[in-house]
């Protein structure tokens, strides 16, 4: 269960991450190299799993200090903060990046921008898609 929920938090923290990394690359594209340098890219790498090592813990620690011999509530506060602030992450930079996108004014341009974003946006639908619905 322990690495279910580091590698599910992690997973929530890297989908994150590369949203983050898309609004650098199509919102400030001058300062995309800057701004997500190699080491920068391995901060948040090595951010995204001790995030999930940090959520693990905390979730196990609150299921081994329950009593399981009475109706009990599970805490599944610490994971459901890790999904929303995700998902409020991802939302707010492919909303600044429809924005930048919409300013395009060549149809290619605007084209080449979309595609840059799909396969990402893709994943992002399948995960928090059958995560919503689980």
């Amino acid at each position: 269960m322990g690495l279910f929920i580091i590698f599910a938090s992690a997973e929530c923290n890297l989908l994150a991450s590369m949203a983050y990394d898309h609004y650098t690359a199509t919102c400030h594209p001058l300062l995309s190299h800057i701004t997500m340098s190699r080491v920068c890219c391995l901060l948040m790498i090595a951010g995204c799993y001790f995030g999930g090592l940090v959520n693990m813990v905390s979730l196990t620690t609150s299921i081994t200090q329950l009593s399981f011999c009475q109706p009990c509530v599970l805490p599944h506060f610490f994971g459901g903060f890790t999904l929303i602030t995700s998902i409020v992450v991802i939302l707010v930079a492919y909303m600044s990046v429809l924005m930048t996108i919409l300013g395009i004014p060549s149809a290619s341009g605007k084209e080449k921008a979309f595609s840059m974003c799909d396969s990402h946006m893709t994943a992002v639908d399948l995960y928090y898609g059958t995560t919503i619905c689980i």
